[in-house]
């Protein structure tokens, strides 16, 4: 396995053969599997490597500004609540809330997710 760090550098696990001694009293063969720097180690010839299990950093890449999904919740007169997504005109100014916290609201008596903006259809499957 390769395994390449945060800074670009790699690492490679190898398995180095040695001896361990056995409950028996005795010794038997054994595999110790350590990680190596590419100094430690290169490449034997005509050995093919292209199947070796490889292993990246995740990379995360933000979401573009206005691309994310927020929730805004509405509550209305006779105790109502609605949902909205973030940016929906229809949420009067509504306070901004997690997913978790709109997930919860929309389990209470009394509130709905707005069909006009698709929170109803972005998070009525998840309640």
């Amino acid at each position: 396995m390769r395994r390449q760090l945060e800074d670009g550098a790699w690492r490679y696990r190898v398995g180095i053969a040695m001896w361990q001694t056995t409950t028996a009293a005795g010794v038997a063969a054994a595999e110790y599997l350590v990680w190596v720097t590419p100094e430690q180690v290169r490449p034997i010839d005509g050995i093919d490597y292209s199947t070796v299990a490889t292993e990246r950093p995740v990379v995360e890449v933000p979401e573009p500004a206005g691309a994310r999904w927020g929730w805004r919740v509405r509550r209305m007169s006779g105790g109502r609540t609605v949902v909205h997504v973030h940016d929906c005109p229809e949420s009067g100014g509504g306070s901004e809330v997690s997913l978790d916290e709109a997930l919860t609201e929309l389990r209470r008596a009394r509130a709905s997710a707005c069909k006009t903006c698709e929170a109803a259809e972005a998070l009525t499957p998840l309640v």
